[in-house]
């Protein structure tokens, strides 16, 4: 938004210039109003939402332990990806597409490659209390072997494997 005022020549009388003075006074502070409406000087924080417009910027990084909420609508990522290290998902997780959680591509020396995804490394003891979706598969570390869920918290191992 620009703002424009109207200028005073140097030869104008304060008298007779004291409307375009009061006026110039009164954009510059609905301008003021208008920043003030978006950036909280008491929670030190920016809320749009009241304007119905949107944030563009090039980058974005969130200091503390706030994190992002999104109330409504989607959370869309194009020509980027999402790094969770160390994070905690709460609530329903949903993916489409290929997802690889810790994949690492090796290659064979001329012969292809691979790519393999690293399980999740778990005691016995956290194994049966963790409640997981049929089919998910951690690695137990007390026995040495993978474990795959059968529904809620029971899960099966084997203890022989099998190279392909």
């Amino acid at each position: 938004m620009a703002i424009t005022i109207t200028p005073l020549n140097g030869t104008d009388s304060i008298s007779s210039s004291r409307l375009t003075i009061n006026d110039n006074f009164n954009i510059c502070k609905n301008a003021i109003n208008n920043i003030i409406t978006v950036l909280s000087q008491s929670t030190y924080s920016f809320n749009n939402v009241s304007q119905g417009g949107t944030i563009s910027t090039t980058g974005l990084t969130i200091a503390g332990s706030a994190g992002i909420t999104l109330n409504l609508g989607n959370l869309s990522i194009a020509n980027g990806g999402i790094s969770a290290v160390g994070a905690t998902f709460t609530g329903d997780v949903k993916l489409r597409g290929d997802v690889l959680f810790g994949a690492t591509t090796i290659d064979l020396a001329g012969n292809g490659s691979i790519t393999y995804v690293t399980l999740p490394k778990m005691t016995t003891a956290q194994i049966k209390n963790t409640s997981g979706p049929v089919g998910a598969i951690v690695y137990n570390i007390d026995l040495n072997v993978p474990c795959y869920c059968i529904g809620g918290t029971s899960w099966k191992h084997s203890s022989s494997a099998t190279i392909l």
